[in-house]
């Protein structure tokens, strides 16, 4: 039995109410701001919904909550790669590894997109060829992914493809389970001159790894006037023997549990990119301590610590 009693919310409010918003913060109705990154994702950050209204009046494009298909995104349909599936809540709700509801809705009868794991084939969804806008802003991609498992996970992947036969270049990878949760990604694409693809990707994970993506967004992006990429340099099929294994850029393999573990293992460096890594060398990156009691976590530097004597980023008097 699960019982509950007397509960009290503390420290908790609407954002404060502005005058006035910067100009990369969104005001919402009630005269709050929120970071313009946040607008029309699929998430009520104001609080009274209008940040997720009057979408076709902002730079937003390729948007779709899996409802009602995969909208104006593109299924690989190759001998190489197998097809993302949609499902509702329903599929999983009796099952510990997948979600009982989507983001969207938040109910079981709400819709996702999950990759069935295949050995042989990742299953793989490609936008319409896109350009950055001519002002020098960024592209961003914008989803949340769901990823539960305890021991080689199923992998997300992001790509940018600018030719049709060249090496498509790594933007973004999650393994890592975050337990019954839908985390949301914004991912910037740094491709300022040449028309390109989105490629969103799934790969081979253990039996009992999950990998779910819900509502998918571009923002500040436009659609290219390119019907097709340029054919670029034919590159071979990148593969790994072991399936345990992931592909650095320069097309050698190292264990999955090696990438973005603040190590370089991959000659090029390229396991240590795209992590959204925090060293602790400026800041906590975000994080809070949340620590009860007389202890609680600090940042500091090596050398006034009497232990270690090194951080493990440096392997010098750095902080963490």
């Amino acid at each position: 039995m699960v019982a509950i009693d007397d509960i009290e919310f503390q420290n908790c409010q609407f954002p404060p109410v502005n005058a006035s918003c910067e100009s990369s913060e969104f005001q919402c109705e009630r005269g709050s701001c929120v970071d313009i990154s946040r607008v029309c994702d699929f998430t009520d950050d104001c609080g009274d919904g209008s940040d997720e209204e009057k979408c076709d009046d902002q730079p937003v494009l390729l948007r779709t909550d899996l409802e009602e298909g995969f909208g104006d995104w593109t299924v690989g349909d190759s001998q190489l790669t197998t097809p993302w599936l949609i499902q509702d809540g329903r599929a999983g709700q009796d099952l510990f590894d997948q979600p009982g509801r989507d983001h969207t809705l938040g109910t079981l009868t709400g819709h996702f997109m999950y990759y069935e794991a295949d050995f042989n084939r990742n299953a793989r969804l490609i936008s319409p060829i896109l350009k950055s806008p001519p002002d020098g802003r960024k592209c961003h991609l914008r989803l949340y992914y769901f990823i539960t498992g305890s021991y080689n996970l199923q992998t997300l992947n992001v790509y940018v493809k600018t030719t049709q036969n060249g090496q498509d270049a790594p933007v973004f990878t999650r393994f890592t389970s975050h337990g019954q949760v839908w985390t949301r990604a914004d991912i910037e694409i740094d491709e300022t001159e040449k028309p390109f693809q989105i490629i969103i990707e799934g790969t081979y994970g253990d039996y009992g790894s999950f990998l779910g993506v819900d509502d998918i967004s571009v923002w500040n992006c436009n659609i290219s006037s390119e019907s097709t990429l340029p054919e670029g340099t034919t590159l071979p099929t990148p593969s790994c023997k072991d399936s345990s294994d992931v592909q650095c850029d320069d097309r050698s393999c190292i264990p999955q549990t090696k990438l973005c573990d603040f190590v370089e293992d991959c000659e090029d460096g390229s396991d240590e990119n795209h992590c959204g890594t925090c060293d602790f060398e400026r800041d906590l990156c975000g994080w809070s301590d949340e620590s009860l009691g007389v202890y609680s976590w600090i940042q500091k530097a090596s050398f006034q610590m009497p232990q270690p004597f090194k951080d493990a980023t440096k392997q010098e008097a750095g902080t963490g």
